[in-house]
């Protein structure tokens, strides 16, 4: 009795098309308990401060990761080094044989800007180099709230740049078939870094961008697919609309502490000036999404904060922090954006595949109709993640 009272209670449901089977979303249920109830109850109940909040979950999240992630840096086929590029910590995977002229690909891991290491993102950069017999960099740069923006995004492009000026002499890369890969945030920082680049003459140019559920805009939270995570996946340890906000904040260096409403009132997207939700609604179009995901009737800006919105305006507008407000796009490297279908970012992921095509960019839109948000963590434990990993793997190979 007192098991199936428990299983009513935190029992939460994952859509029927969640993964390719039955048995992994069997898999899935257990794994999501086992995460809510490691990294998402306990900071809530113990804390009340955000950030120690945050401190609880980033040790939580690398002890989960620790079970799927090698702990030993020897590994057969590759060699596996941390040095520093410039300032910045990387760790570099290169194939044992001795070719030169490889490809090179150099990973910004994902985490919401706050969250995540080389370390817990092994196994992906790893099996990376490995499927692709490329040298990959996957780069430590600095997190929030500890350093704001832009300096993780700052790190991300110093790396680039060493990769691009010195490491290919190194590691005997071909420096014209250099590209960039992020999840999630770190998608973000793809985009953002390739937007910085893509007119200098300084260095060679990049040769793709690869973005996997990129987070790259901050003005809308009410699109379908936050819309469709209220309704289908609620209260599950998979990437919330509250938590992102937060982490979004921490990015900025906005004190969540001091502004309590704050969160709540980005989440009623009252957070948009008038001026400039007009600016904005020149370029981002989500009325442009596949007709099963345009809202029926637009909620998304009722009204504004004023206060609010004066204070994460210089953030809002800055195609740095939010890719999408990028107004030209031109120019970009050759593009892969994958979107999953049970996740928060899946419509802005999608929207910014669609801009970069109409921008003339060579663009490839890959949607996960089972897939979820963070699936590139799971690629060793769901036949699902392994499937779109190697997608991932051979599409670098046919255009990298």
């Amino acid at each position: 009795m007192f098991f199936i009272a428990g299983f009513l209670v935190f029992h939460r449901p994952v859509p029927w098309n969640f993964t390719d089977s039955v048995y992994e979303r069997i898999v899935m249920f257990c794994l999501e308990l086992v995460m809510r109830f490691t990294y998402i109850y306990p900071p809530l109940l113990l804390y009340d401060d955000p950030f120690e909040q945050l401190n609880y979950t980033r040790a939580a999240g690398g002890f989960l990761l620790s079970f799927i992630t090698p702990d030993s840096l020897l590994d057969d086929e590759l060699y596996i080094d941390d040095v520093f590029f410039g300032s910045v910590s990387v760790r570099v995977y290169r194939p044992r044989d001795n070719r030169t002229n490889r490809a090179a690909i150099v990973f910004f891991h994902g985490g919401a800007f706050v969250v995540g290491n080389v370390q817990m993102f092994e196994s992906v950069t790893r099996q990376l180099a490995k499927d692709t017999q490329m040298v990959v960099v996957s780069v430590d740069y600095r997190l929030a709230p500890e350093h704001v923006f832009p300096v993780g995004l700052d790190d991300c492009q110093e790396a680039l740049i060493h990769m691009m000026r010195y490491g290919w002499k190194e590691y005997n890369v071909d420096p014209l078939r250099i590209a960039i890969m992020g999840d999630s945030a770190g998608g973000g920082l793809v985009a953002a870094v390739a937007q910085r680049l893509r007119h200098r003459h300084d260095i060679p140019p990049l040769k793709a961008q690869i973005m996997v559920y990129p987070l790259v805009q901050f003005h809308n939270l009410k699109t379908s697919s936050y819309d469709y995570y209220y309704r289908e996946m609620d209260g599950t340890a998979f990437l919330d609309p509250r938590g992102l906000v937060q982490y979004y904040l921490m990015y900025a260096g906005i004190d969540i502490k001091s502004h309590s409403r704050i969160v709540d009132i980005i989440l009623n997207n009252e957070h948009v000036s008038t001026l400039n939700r007009q600016i904005l609604d020149e370029y981002i179009d989500f009325n442009i999404l596949p007709q099963k995901y345009r809202m029926r009737k637009d909620l998304s800006f009722a009204k504004y904060d004023t206060e609010t919105a004066e204070l994460v305006a210089p953030f809002l507008m800055n195609p740095d922090f939010a890719p999408m407000v990028q107004a030209n796009l031109s120019g970009l490297p050759t593009s892969l954006v994958v979107t999953c279908e049970h996740d928060i970012l899946r419509d802005e992921g999608i929207l910014y595949a669609h801009r970069l095509m109409k921008a003339g960019v060579q663009t490839t839109w890959k949607h996960l109709p089972t897939s979820f948000h963070g699936l590139l963590n799971f690629h060793t434990t769901l036949g699902t993640a392994g499937n779109a990993f190697r997608y991932i793997s051979d599409w670098i190979l046919s255009n990298v």
